[in-house]
């Protein structure tokens, strides 16, 4: 971990939010790869979160939410990224560093996960007055739930495997030491 200087946290930022900006874009237009331009742009954020920059991962993460709901033609797709998977990358790495003991470590997380799956699906529900029926999904909710929680530990596991990969490959040539 480097101490960021002002110029490196705006550049590394406005970097985050262009490529979260982009996944985002390609979520909502293309037919295909939605899923995964979803979890994409949930990676991002941990290019500053990574280097202790919660603050300006939490810039990034309103500046992006905001951008996105101005651009994105299908707005429904900013959902799943506001209500969990843009600030997952801001907790994750607290949580990893917080709690060592891998079980706790990953009930807490699924914790995280339901606490605000369900607040996105009621404000889904409520606010924007989606209708949840009209996915043409008919199973019973607790399997749904069942199938969420299986899902939620996936996107862990390849999260966790990015931010790997990151630190080792990517991370030296986006912030070079002095």
């Amino acid at each position: 971990m480097i101490k960021l200087t002002n110029s490196q946290r705006i550049s590394v930022g406005a970097m985050v939010v262009a490529l979260n900006l982009l996944f985002l874009y390609a979520a909502s237009v293309l037919p295909t790869l939605r899923i995964a331009s979803l979890v994409m742009s949930s990676l991002f954020v941990y290019c500053l979160t990574g280097e202790k920059e919660y603050a300006s991962g939490i810039i990034t993460f309103i500046v992006t939410s905001v951008l996105a709901l101005i651009i994105l033609p299908d707005k429904i797709l900013l959902a799943p990224y506001v209500m969990l998977l843009g600030h997952y990358g801001i907790f994750k790495p607290i949580i990893d560093e917080k709690v060592k003991d891998r079980i706790m470590n990953i009930i807490i997380k699924i914790i995280y996960c339901n606490v605000f799956s369900g607040i996105g699906i009621a404000v889904c529900s409520m606010i924007l007055n989606f209708d949840f029926e009209s996915l043409g999904i008919e199973l019973p909710h607790y399997l749904i739930a069942i199938i969420a929680e299986v899902a939620f530990f996936l996107w862990e596991i390849i999260y966790s495997l990015c931010t790997r990969i990151y630190n080792a490959q990517i991370r030296s040539r986006l912030l070079p030491k002095r």
